[in-house]
């Protein structure tokens, strides 16, 4: 064998070697391959598995953590809780000796001031609250319970210092003053009721009862009520005094209610047809209305006896007013002056009656309450659409009067022998009253001139009431007019023609300035 053939069986001989590692070696790849795929598989799988564990753990984690803060806030707002109540316990033991110092000097002028003072008994009251539930024989209570019956009696003393320091009874002129019959409704003079006890001191009073009230010390309201009393009854003393005096030692009518002195005079006023004074009814019967129900209140756990007086008085108001309104209408029917004016003007009888009628709207609301219950009044208000029943009620008053004095005139009118005087007098009569109706319109009203279209919602009321009160008037007159008769067609014509003419022209102007 030569060289060349040996260097071919060298060279096949590595190659196969070479060949036999390349497939061992291909072979170990492909299972390196395999090796790698499977742990990256097994580590993908421990990926999901730890996010899924830490998904789990993290909040149970964070929850572990909040539980430990929790734990400690709670703890720390125990120790917190624990120290402030043992120092609250420990304040209940101490506090006989820290306000003894308070409790002994007392409240009132040159002691404790009354704030600090019930500062002191509040404090003397939690502390027998605790002694009493927790600690019932011990000696803490007894020294505890002992200051604050001691404070309690000082403070009871106290409002009975401050309430006779002021005990004044009202002269008899303030008296006489306070209940003189004016309209209350007139806001010109308001009448100021004297102070008899100042603002600081009833400002005192009220604490000092409202504490002792609360912690079941009702002494005060013995108190109240026997000095409070003394000085009315004193009041009333020295006013029936004084009406003795005035009166030339005579006492008739003193001792009996005022509202009797009050009531027989509105008779006798009736009696002699003197209607304006009567008025002085009205005023008073509203004012005992408004004061009934703080009255009832007053007088709830007293005699039942009272009450019904104070309702007989305002009965017995009801129907004197009642009776006045009613006489009034009567006194036109059976006026008995024949006399006549000779010149056919306007009877006196109109104007009295115009001028009572318009002495009447001041007193709206209370005639309208005293109507209510006349079944007449109520069932031709029943027959109206109005907003106010009151004002409905008055003018329902209103033109029964007028409708009264109609007929009265006309009747006394027949005394005169010449028919042109007669006609002229009732001509005269009807314009007069025809003039109440333009006092609503024919005033010029500078509010207009002064704000143009700005006016105030007050201002506008005001227009309002003038246009209402206008057609309102119109309304009650035709109502009555519609039953007259003229039978001469030129007269008739001639007699619109005059109204219209009066009317017409100061209502369009009326309406041009405001409408």
């Amino acid at each position: 064998m030569n060289l060349m053939e040996e260097k071919k069986i060298e060279i096949s001989n590595k190659l196969e070697k070479e060949q036999a590692n390349l497939t061992l070696l291909q072979e170990r790849l492909s299972k390196s391959a395999q090796l790698t795929k499977g742990i990256g598989s097994i580590l993908n799988t421990f990926e999901q598995r730890l996010s899924r564990l830490e998904d789990t753990i993290l909040p149970v984690y964070n929850d572990t953590e909040n539980l430990q803060k929790a734990q400690y806030s709670i703890l720390f707002s125990l120790v917190l809780v624990f120290t402030k109540l043992l120092d609250n316990v420990i304040s209940y033991y101490e506090v006989s000796s820290e306000v003894e110092n308070v409790i002994e000097k007392g409240p009132g002028e040159g002691a404790m001031d009354l704030h600090n003072y019930l500062d002191a008994l509040n404090r003397l009251a939690s502390a027998q609250k605790y002694f009493e539930k927790n600690i019932p024989q011990s000696v803490e209570l007894i020294n505890v319970s002992s200051f604050f019956h001691k404070g309690s009696d000082k403070l009871n003393a106290e409002f009975k210092t401050i309430l006779g320091k002021y005990n004044t009874p009202i002269l008899p002129v303030v008296l006489l003053d306070l209940i003189s019959f004016e309209d209350p409704t007139n806001n010109k003079e308001v009448k100021v009721i004297p102070k008899q006890i100042p603002d600081e001191a009833k400002s005192q009073l009220i604490q000092i009862a409202s504490w002792l009230l609360d912690h079941g010390r009702d002494e005060y309201l013995t108190v109240y009520g026997k000095v409070r009393g003394g000085i009315l009854q004193r009041s009333l003393t020295m006013l029936r005094n004084h009406q003795k005096s005035v009166s030339g030692g005579s006492v008739h009518g003193t001792t009996s209610s005022p509202m009797l002195n009050i009531v027989s005079r509105a008779k006798k006023c009736i009696a002699k047809h003197d209607f304006t004074t009567v008025l002085v009814i009205f005023p008073i019967f509203k004012q005992l209305r408004c004061l009934k129900p703080e009255f009832e209140r007053t007088v709830e756990q007293y005699d039942l006896n009272v009450k019904l007086k104070f309702d007989q008085i305002l009965q017995m108001l009801h129907s004197t007013g009642s009776k006045a309104l009613e006489d009034f209408i009567e006194s036109i029917r059976s006026d008995s002056v024949t006399q006549l004016p000779t010149d056919g003007t306007v009877h006196e009888m109109t104007s009295n009656v115009i001028m009572f009628l318009e002495q009447l709207l001041d007193y709206t609301d209370t005639i309208g309450i005293v109507l209510e219950q006349d079944p007449n009044y109520s069932r031709q208000l029943s027959k109206l659409k109005s907003n106010n029943e009151h004002k409905a009620l008055l003018g329902l008053y209103i033109k029964k009067v007028l409708v009264q004095l109609n007929h009265t005139l006309i009747s006394k009118s027949e005394q005169y022998s010449d028919s042109a005087l007669k006609a002229l007098f009732r001509l005269n009569n009807n314009n007069y009253v025809w003039t109440k109706l333009l006092n609503y319109i024919g005033c010029d009203d500078p509010l207009i001139h002064m704000h143009g279209d700005k006016l105030k919602d007050k201002e506008r009321a005001s227009l309002k009431e003038k246009f209402a009160g206008f057609n309102k008037e119109i309304d009650e007159i035709a109502k009555v007019q519609r039953g007259y008769s003229i039978p001469d067609i030129e007269l008739r014509e001639s007699i619109k023609r005059d109204n219209k003419e009066l009317i017409i022209p100061v209502y369009n102007a009326f309406y041009n300035r405001s409408g």
